[in-house]
Order: C-alpha cells, then sequence, then structure tokens
C-alpha cells in the first residue's frame, strides 16, 4: 500500500482488502470528507499474484501520532501506517518512555494486529508518557515513527510493594536488609520511599522502623544468628503502599567475614611485604654465597709461612724461597716423598714396601717422632749438609722450614 497526495494504491490485493474507505481533507479552519467502497474480484485468468514478482522489504515507519481520549489512567493513541513494500505488516509494536526515572530509555507497552491503526493504552499513575510505533512485516522490522507529544497522569498511592526483601548479617553482631527498587510505572508519586521494619522473632516486641530512600539498611548491635521479622512498605507523597508481607531473616553467625572493601588494598600490602621478604631472602642467600666462594679461593690458592729472619744465603735457581722470605708450601717440594704417605694429623707415613728402615738411615740406627714415625731420612739429610761446610739454618724445602719454624 502506498499513499500519494491525491492517490491510495494497494499492491497484491486481497479479499482482505475489500471494504468501506474513507478519505478526510482537513484544515485549520475546516474539513471534509469522502467515501468509496473497494470490492475485489478474482481474477481466474491469472493464476500468478502480482505481489509476488515485486521486491519485498521491511515496512517504512508508521508516522502522524496523535493522542486522544485522555484520561487518568488510559489514552487513545492513533498513527497512520507507513509503505508496506509489498509485504503485508503483521504487527504493531507501541513503546514508552518517561523522564523521570529512566530519561531516554525506551520500553515495550503493547502489540496489535497489523490491521489497525488506533489502540487504548492503559497508563500508570504519576509518569510523563511519551510514545511510539514500530511496524512489522515478514521481512523485518521499520524504523520507530517519530514520538508522540507527552502526557502526565495524576498520582497515586503504590498500589504494590518492593520484591526480594532479605535479611542477611555481613558481621556477627549485624543484619543487612535489602529489596529490589521500585520503578517508574509502580512509584505512581513523586518522593518514593521505603519504610523498613524489623524485631525479634521470639520476644515479639516492638517492631523498629526507619524510612530509607535507597535499596538496602544495616541494622547493628544484634546477638549472634537471631532471627528477625523484616517489612518493607513502599510511600510516596500521595500515601502508602499496601500492608507488606512479613519475611524472617537473620543476623550475622560468629565467624570471620571477609573485609568489605579494603580487601584489595590488603592484598595490595601483603603482596608488597612478601615482596620486601623475598628480596631479602635473596640477598642473604647471595651474600653467603660470594663467602663461600671467597673461602673456596683462598682454600685453593693455599697459605705462605714467613721466615723467623732473612739469612744471605744465595738463592739457587731450584730454592722455592721467595725474596720476601716466604715460602709456599703449594709448590713441588712440599709433596712427600715418594713412597710415603701423609697422615691425618700432618706426620708422614711409610707406605707398605719391602725397602728396610735402615737403607733410609744409611745404615744407622732409625729414629722416630713421639708418635712413632720414622724421621730418620730428614735426619741423615740435615747431617750431611752440616757435615759438608753449609753454614745455612735455613732449610731446601718447605718441609724443612717447618721444622725450622718450630
Amino acid at each position: 500500500m502506498k499513499k500519494e497526495d491525491d492517490s491510495l494504491t494497494i499492491f497484491g490485493v486481497a479479499e482482505r482488502d475489500q471494504g468501506s474507505y474513507t478519505c478526510i481533507a482537513s484544515t485549520e479552519l475546516d474539513q471534509d470528507l469522502a467515501k468509496a467502497y473497494l470490492t475485489v474480484l478474482a481474477d481466474q485468468a491469472t493464476p500468478t499474484n502480482r505481489l509476488a514478482a515485486l521486491p519485498k522489504g521491511r515496512p517504512d515507519r508508521p508516522r502522524d501520532l496523535e493522542l486522544t481520549d485522555l484520561a487518568e489512567r488510559s489514552v487513545r493513541l492513533t498513527w497512520i501506517p507507513g509503505d508496506d513494500n509489498n509485504s503485508p505488516i503483521t504487527d504493531y509494536v507501541v513503546q514508552f518512555e518517561e523522564d523521570q526515572f529512566q530519561p531516554g530509555v525506551w520500553h515495550d507497552h503493547s502489540k496489535f494486529p497489523g490491521s489497525v491503526n488506533s489502540a487504548v493504552l492503559r497508563l500508570s499513575p504519576y509518569v510523563n508518557y511519551q510514545f511510539r510505533v514500530i511496524a512489522i512485516n515478514e521481512v523485518g522490522s521499520s524504523h520507530p515513527s517519530l514520538p508522540s507529544e507527552r502526557y502526565r497522569t495524576s498520582g497515586a498511592p503504590p498500589e504494590s510493594n518492593p520484591a526480594d526483601v532479605k535479611g542477611e548479617g555481613t558481621r556477627k553482631n549485624n543484619m543487612e536488609i535489602t529489596w529490589t527498587p521500585m520503578n517508574a510505572t509502580s512509584a505512581f508519586g513523586p518522593n518514593l520511599r521505603y519504610i523498613v521494619k524489623w524485631r525479634r522473632r521470639e520476644t515479639r516486641e516492638t517492631w523498629n522502623n526507619v524510612t530509607v530512600w535507597g535499596s538496602r539498611y544495616v541494622v547493628g548491635q544484634t546477638p549472634v544468628y537471631v532471627p528477625y521479622e523484616i517489612r518493607v512498605q513502599a510511600e510516596n507523597d500521595f500515601g502508602k503502599g499496601p500492608e507488606p508481607d512479613t519475611v524472617i531473616g537473620y543476623s550475622g553467625e560468629d565467624c570471620e567475614y571477609p573485609p568489605p572493601s579494603p580487601t584489595y588494598t590488603n592484598n595490595q600490602a601483603d603482596i608488597a611485604t612478601q615482596g620486601w621478604f623475598i628480596g631479602l631472602m635473596c640477598a642473604i642467600a647471595l651474600l653467603v654465597l660470594i663467602l663461600l666462594i671467597v673461602c673456596f679461593i683462598k682454600r685453593s690458592r693455599g697459605g705462605k709461612y714467613p721466615v723467623r729472619e732473612k739469612k744471605d744465603v744465595p738463592l739457587g735457581p731450584e730454592d722455592p724461597k721467595e725474596e720476601d722470605g716466604s715460602f709456599d708450601y703449594s709448590d713441588e717440594d712440599n709433596k712427600p716423598l715418594q713412597g710415603s704417605q701423609t697422615s691425618l694429623d700432618g706426620t708422614i707415613k711409610q707406605q707398605e714396601s719391602d725397602d728396610s728402615l735402615v737403607d733410609y738411615g744409611e745404615g744407622g740406627e732409625g729414629q722416630f717422632n713421639e708418635d712413632g714415625s720414622f724421621i730418620g731420612q730428614y735426619t741423615v739429610k740435615k747431617d750431611k749438609e752440616e757435615t759438608e761446610g753449609n753454614e745455612s739454618s735455613e732449610a731446601t724445602s718447605p718441609v724443612n722450614a717447618i721444622y725450622s719454624l718450630a
């Protein structure tokens, strides 16, 4: 269907299009109308429908919305359908928007068949309504129409109370009462608020009450895990809502509860403390490792033992004595004699051998230390050096140097 300034064209005409049509011409001063009756005749010679050959699309949006029959709880909305674009309109969806609680948000109000262009809408008290219409066919939905003018209904006391009322403890000595707040269509008046009542269930004491504008209230200084009777009633400037139902809630149990909001901050502090402790442990471990490395290096490099006084004896090319008067026991002269073994207490013991002890003492009588170790070789060697005229009192090996220091 397509409406021009001076004509009305119906595409794919069917029997349901048959009926009376009225054309109204109006101005600011006067109006006139004309009626015509449309009769649809079946064309047996044309089996195919002309509509099937035309491309289909979503309908154009409705236009020229008008509010009439204004009442306290209802209004009539009328609109002019847009072009169906070769696919009949099946439904119209009426939406509304209010500017107090959720301005700019559109909600579905009701749905009507595609054969109508006028409907009576049921309204709630104290809502500043604005309407728009969407047309639907088998292809899809049209764009929403331009909004209608606003219409505010008169106020009244609430006819319902908030839902999902609960009472739960968040600490061992409190009870938090919560509920789902009412929306704009159920407020029914300005300054919507809630009267919260509670009392202990066993004692049947007098009701405690407080007026709240939000959706929660915390009762403090309660006994541990005690049942309470709870009521939440809606109220606005026109009056109170109906008597609310009684809900059973409980105060907190005697157990640990997680902290409310500082949890994130405490976690950050714990992480920082753990990081500082880990860093300290790593530093101590590194320091111990460095000390172990230094001790190992000193032990592997060996020590030096100073001689009591320097002698004016010239040094031989094989003499391990350094110019500073010290000997390094780590050179080859400090190695045990062939065929001997160093014991744990520093004495030199002979390895198992078939040689006689007399051979080491050049046929002389062998000498032993107090612990029984053999020292004949070193005694003979020292005697030989003295008889050959060597006046030096220094030993030619680190072992003799040790003996001279002793």
